[in-house]
């Protein structure tokens, strides 16, 4: 949804030279903290000349200097500006700044908080065609940034958020520590590697495992340990065959395009 066309036209700030949708900071009331990203508080508020309840999220980049990745992280947002509305996607509407004088991204609220509280909660109740339909939406989410030539570069199951029982990937923010478990070998062996297509569909694997077990990979082992030794976690009690072959599709060493994968999940 984009309710700027109620007015003459949004404004706009440069970023790290790119422009981005700006919004003032008193267009948005009711503001109530609902939990901690990895850049700081993210807090729910009523966008009152839309009528929408939005998130408000603390960027943690500094737009001076310009560096390398903070060009590359406003270009993705300015791409997911651009590209338009997707069920699976949590939408960005732009930038607003805070009393504080903090940069913070204004993106569609999500009323089921992230997928692993989600998990931890639901798991006992989810039947396999529950679990089909989770990760279908996210696999036809990644599917589409990848079609639209953008990489998440930082999936995991904090990263998707639930709404009305919807899949949606959000936090495109490479630039914040990632989730070692989440996170391919070769980027743990150089941290200059660049992530890509490829790396998301690894992570998306350990997000299919974790969709089937309600558990973090390596909880139980040591993480740094078993990335090191390309370890991967055992299939968890009664997953099916055909499911257990999809993430394990992901864990290979030249996976294919994430959109292989959806018609095998269709339910």
């Amino acid at each position: 949804m984009d309710c700027t066309s109620q007015k003459p036209g949004p404004l706009t700030i440069q970023l790290s030279g790119v422009q981005i949708k700006f919004y003032f900071h008193s267009d948005f009331n009711d503001l109530v903290k609902i939990g901690e990203g990895g850049s700081g508080n993210v807090y729910r508020a009523k966008w009152t000349s839309c009528n929408l309840v939005v998130a408000l999220k603390r960027l943690d980049v500094s737009v001076e200097p310009e560096t390398r990745d903070n060009k590359a992280f406003f270009k993705k947002l300015r791409l997911l500006q651009r590209v338009g509305f997707h069920p699976n996607i949590a939408e960005f509407y732009g930038i607003t700044k805070d009393l504080k004088n903090n940069y913070n991204m204004v993106v569609q609220f999500a009323n089921g908080g992230n997928l692993r509280k989600y998990l931890e909660k639901n798991l006992l109740r989810l039947q396999w065609i529950d679990k089909l339909r989770i990760a279908e939406d996210i696999s036809c989410g990644l599917s589409f940034l990848h079609m639209s030539n953008i990489v998440h570069g930082n999936l995991h199951t904090r990263n998707i958020l639930v709404h009305e029982e919807r899949m949606m990937i959000a936090d495109f923010d490479s630039l914040n520590e990632p989730e070692i478990a989440f996170i391919e070998p070769r980027f743990r062996d150089s941290s200059s590697y660049e992530r890509d297509e490829k790396s998301d569909i690894y992570s998306l694997g350990f997000v299919l495992w974790e969709i089937s077990s309600g558990k973090m990979p390596f909880k139980s082992k040591g993480i740094v340990h078993c990335i090191s030794n390309r370890e991967r976690e055992a299939p968890a009690e009664n997953t099916p065959h055909e499911y257990v072959k999809l993430y394990e599709f992901c864990w290979d060493e030249d996976p294919q395009s994430v959109q292989m994968l959806i018609p095998f999940m269709k339910i």
